[in-house]
């Protein structure tokens, strides 16, 4: 696997700003950048007119990535529609889509780029691998939001609509009004909102299936009664990996297909804390006894006793087995 991260900051990055077509450019630049190699992804379909555009991972299940970062659509420059769908004839023509429009209308089925409508850079770390884009955004310069799409490691050989997009379901972009928790904040361990959108259940029977992230606590990071980060046994920074659930159904009531933990998010960890502590966002940190050459890197929410989740940006991730 060729993993790379890229930043705001990285060679030739477009700005991320809360512009129309900002975010294609954006997830262009990423999926598609030569240091993938073989790994970049196809940008199959985009118009410009329109700042609509298909991206294609290059391996795996190859399902699609539809991003229309237009006000006209959205409602707004601060929302860009995103779904995934199993194929695409043209940028306007897309098949089996996640989620269905039935289930989020365009203005909801959002990323968001920037809180604001204007100029404003935001920054953001992307990591890419040739199956899968998770991206990190500072939407309001203070506050990450997690975007991500594409194939997660499962928990059944058989599973082949393994491919995941997150999805906020809802028009108003600050974090205390997300209820889908797809961004860090308000995760639940029950689809009655979701995260986002599996491709369909586990057999493959029922389109559009929604999904949840397992929290160890109320929230990803927010464990109650626990010690902030470096505050307890050793000053350590204890860490869990994330399942991916899927409630079997379209809708929110759980079906008789409901898998717990369906699906691992790759590249994430949960913090086991009550809050960052003394810890910064953006903060790095090793852990030699796990892999001489992870690299990992707190992403926060807010402010220290906010969400936060881990990421590790060296491929030096696994899936649990068993």
């Amino acid at each position: 696997m060729t993993l790379i991260v890229l930043t705001q900051a990285s060679a030739s990055a477009p700005a991320c700003e809360g512009v129309n077509g900002s975010l294609n450019a954006v997830v262009n630049f990423c999926v598609t950048h030569t240091s993938l190699g073989a790994g970049a992804w196809a940008r199959e379909f985009n118009n410009a007119a329109t700042n609509e555009s298909i991206f294609r991972p290059a391996s795996g299940n190859r399902f699609r990535l539809y991003l229309r970062h237009d006000s006209v659509a959205s409602g707004s420059a601060t929302r860009c529609i995103a779904r995934g769908c199993e194929s695409a004839s043209a940028y306007n023509l897309r098949t089996d889509e996640f989620p269905l429009a039935a289930q989020v209308a365009d203005a909801s089925a959002n990323w968001v780029p920037s809180t604001t409508a204007d100029g404003t850079d935001r920054n953001y770390i992307a990591i890419v691998t040739e199956t899968f884009l998770l991206l990190f955004i500072r939407v309001d310069g203070t506050t990450f939001e997690m975007c991500f799409f594409g194939d997660v490691p499962g928990t059944e050989s058989a599973d082949t609509y393994d491919t995941f997009i997150t999805c906020r379901q809802t028009t108003v972009t600050t974090i205390a009004s997300n209820v889908s928790g797809s961004q860090i904040s308000n995760i639940g361990a029950i689809p009655t909102a979701g995260c986002g959108f599996w491709a369909r259940s586990i057999d493959g029977s029922i389109k559009s299936t929604r999904g949840f992230f397992l929290a160890s606590g109320t929230a990803l990071g927010t464990v109650i009664n626990a010690p902030a980060m470096k505050v307890g046994y050793s000053n350590r920074i204890v860490r869990e990996k994330i399942s991916i659930g899927c409630g079997g159904s379209q809708s929110t009531t759980v079906g008789v297909l409901h898998i717990l933990r369906r699906g691992w998010l790759p590249n994430v960890w949960q913090p086991q804390h009550n809050g960052r502590g003394g810890v910064a966002s953006e903060d790095t940190a090793a852990d030699t006894p796990y892999s001489a050459s992870a690299l990992f890197r707190i992403i926060s929410a807010g402010g220290a006793a906010a969400n936060s989740l881990i990421t590790e940006e060296s491929d030096t991730w696994s899936a649990p087995v068993g």
